[in-house]
Order: C-alpha cells, then structure tokens, then sequence
C-alpha cells in the first residue's frame, strides 16, 4: 500500500508537470501539446502515460486546451493530495511503534 501511494504521487507529479509545461506554451505557435493518462502499472502500480495530442490546432497556434488544462488541475491536486495523506499516516504510525518499542 505504501509503495503504491508513492508511485501515484510519482505519477501525479508527472501529470503536473505536463499540465504546467502545456499551459505555459499555450501561445506558443506550433507548440503540441501532450496528454496524461494515469494507468495500471507493474505490481498494479499506477503509473503516467504521457502521448501527444492529436487535437487540430489553427494555423501555426499552438492545440493546447486551456479549460482543459485548468479543470486537471483539479484531480490532480486532489490526488497527490490523497497519497501524501496515506504516506504521512503512515510515517506517523511508524513512528508510534518505534516510541512503544523503545
């Protein structure tokens, strides 16, 4: 469970980055932008799957989706969120074990 959290933050990490690196270049002529799928990885961890857009983008101007872009930001947070929630818990129950041992 631990590591499947880590991995997840991993891959939201990665998705952000992208998201960030799209919006940033959304007047940026020519400029693909690149999608985010977060997937089943090895030991069923998730992992991201980066592709490039397809979207038909007018002349010479950049296909980066801006509400697109700005509304993934919202499940993005929210699940690095989550994860660093579990990590964090875990830690502290780690840390509650070795008080009682010692």
């Amino acid at each position: 469970m631990f590591g499947s959290s880590i991995s997840s933050m991993k891959a939201h990490s990665t998705w952000m980055d992208v998201n960030a690196n799209n919006v940033a270049n959304v007047n940026s002529d020519k400029f693909k932008s690149v999608d985010t799928k977060l997937q089943e990885g090895q030991e069923n961890n998730p992992k991201a799957v980066l592709r490039e857009n397809e979207r038909v983008a007018a002349e010479n101007r950049s296909n980066t989706d801006l509400a697109k872009e700005l509304t993934d930001q919202i499940p993005i947070e929210k699940g690095f969120g989550v994860n660093a929630k579990v990590v964090k818990t875990k830690d502290e129950m780690l840390g509650t074990l070795m008080d009682i041992k010692s």
